[in-house]
């Protein structure tokens, strides 16, 4: 319903993955 909040989320989301990605390659 709320755009602002979805985009947010997936932003979020993504960083996270992103994150985790970054982490699992460095060690």
């Amino acid at each position: 319903m709320d755009a602002n909040r979805q985009l947010r989320y997936i932003s979020y989301m993504r960083k996270n993955v992103a994150l985790a990605t970054f982490v699992r390659l460095a060690r």
